[in-house]
């Protein structure tokens, strides 16, 4: 069984119009699919970006695809759904998650420059854009997708 929604279109821009809109939609992601995450899941996960985002605004973009160490706010917390790290860390609240990535950013805020080079792929200025960049905000958890 397949799903199909018909549209019947009477003008050439019309269909233009439809093409655009159907080719610039994003994929669901995991955490918001039907079966995926839990409703308490979701809600931890939300408010606990949300939250981040308030406290680290200039590091949230609209963008799908932004560049480190920005992050987006959906995709991070598929990313987070992803890892299991509320299963892992045991995480039962909004504030419980809150803490743990803080504290997470703490520790990265604690890597050397050569130990961010280490640990990377590529490196070079870019990656030095992004750490002094993270630097300056206080933010580093766009420059990482490890959550253990």
């Amino acid at each position: 069984r397949v799903l199909v929604e018909v549209f019947s279109l009477r003008q050439e821009e019309q269909v233009a119009e439809l093409f655009l809109d159907i080719n610039k939609a994003e994929p669901v992601k995991d955490v918001d699919l039907p079966g995926g995450a839990s409703t308490h899941e979701r809600e931890i996960l939300h408010s606990a970006v949300t939250a981040l985002q308030f406290q680290y605004p200039s590091f949230f973009k609209e963008s799908t695809k932004c560049r480190k160490p920005n992050l987006n706010a959906d995709n991070f917390r598929d990313a987070l759904f992803q890892s299991r790290v509320i299963e892992r860390q045991k995480i039962a609240t909004d504030e419980d998650l809150v803490n743990y990535l803080l504290h997470k950013n703490a520790e990265l805020a604690e890597r050397t420059d050569d130990e961010w080079a280490a640990s990377a792929v590529g490196g070079g200025k870019a990656l030095m854009n992004q750490i002094k960049k993270a630097r300056e905000g206080n933010f580093y958890l766009g420059l990482v997708s490890e959550w253990d």
